[in-house]
């Protein structure tokens, strides 16, 4: 196994008797590791590399130390987050302090450069790129249905809960609408909608992917009449709602692209005004732009 890793991505440090494992498009990558270690252990002649193998997932970098002969010398998990430079410095700050420690009757204690940073001490990223408290959206979205479409603005509410997980709410707040009903009398309309529900976050090197499924409730209400009938409400039939949302990790307005389908769980309840169409679609498919606000309560 340790044979397939090493033909898969190595990068050879002969100068420091250490070679650099890990996915190449990663974060940290093998060469800003190389890099880093290149600056910090003194040359080494001679003998099989050991191997410096960097894996795990955003927010918890495994990083091991292995023989020549693919035996384990040091393992350890560090829960950190930052930019890729960041990173790269706290996993060779690491390697630097095993490579002391087991070598200490041959290789004199590495000097650190005043650039590179103690493993505590490194920089987090903004709170925006891992899990501040609180993140408010608010956009823009087009909503089609099984019989209509209509314009609208959508807000939303993230509370991180652990472990990547949150919870998720979301009030859509659609256009005004327009029925008929058989005497060409115009009602105009509008569905308020919320949704509530559990979200995963999944992180790549530029976008924060947000998953999501909740229950969606709403009322239709008929704005061209006084709101204050009891024939100008009618309660929505409960949704199923599933969503994606992208956010482009690297901006300080955290611009985020969602798209989301809701499908009812009972048919349309019937209109508040006699004869005229003003029921809930049977399905809707909603493409939204928007940006996003972080707020840190501690």
């Amino acid at each position: 196994m340790i044979g397939v890793v090493f033909a898969a991505a190595p990068l050879f440090l002969a100068a420091t008797g250490l070679v650099v494992l890990g996915e190449r498009n990663g974060c940290p990558s093998p060469n800003a590791v190389s890099a880093r270690l290149s600056q910090l252990l003194p040359d080494e002649a001679g003998g099989a590399p050991d191997a410096l193998v960097v894996d795990g997932e955003p927010g918890a970098l495994r990083v091991r130390l292995l023989s020549a002969q693919g035996s384990l010398r040091e393992q350890k998990t560090l829960d950190l987050t930052g930019s890729c430079d960041e990173l790269a410095d706290a996993v060779a700050t690491v390697a630097v302090a095993w490579r002391s420690r087991l070598q200490q009757d041959d290789v004199p204690p590495p000097v650190l450069s005043a650039r590179a940073r103690p493993v505590e001490a490194a920089a987090p990223a903004p709170r925006a790129q891992s899990r501040p408290d609180l993140e408010l959206t608010l956009g823009v979205q087009t909503i089609s249905g099984s019989e209509r479409w209509v314009p609208g603005l959508v807000l939303g509410i993230q509370a991180p809960i652990g472990h990547g997980f949150s919870f998720a709410f979301a009030l859509n707040v659609p256009a005004p609408r327009s029925a008929q009903d058989q005497t060409l009398k115009t009602w105009r309309w509008m569905e308020l909608g919320a949704v509530m529900g559990p979200s995963y976050r999944g992180l790549t090197e530029n976008l924060l992917v947000d998953a999501s499924v909740g229950l969606g409730m709403g009322v239709n209400v008929t704005t061209s009449e006084s709101l204050a009938a009891p024939d100008s409400y009618a309660l929505a039939p409960p949704a199923v709602v599933a969503g994606m949302r992208w956010t482009y990790r690297h901006s300080s307005a955290l611009p985020w692209l969602g798209l989301t389908f809701s499908a009812r769980l009972a048919a349309p309840s019937d209109s508040p005004i006699e004869n005229a169409q003003i029921t809930s679609d049977a399905w809707l498919l909603a493409l939204a732009l928007g940006g996003t606000f972080t707020f840190d309560i501690r």
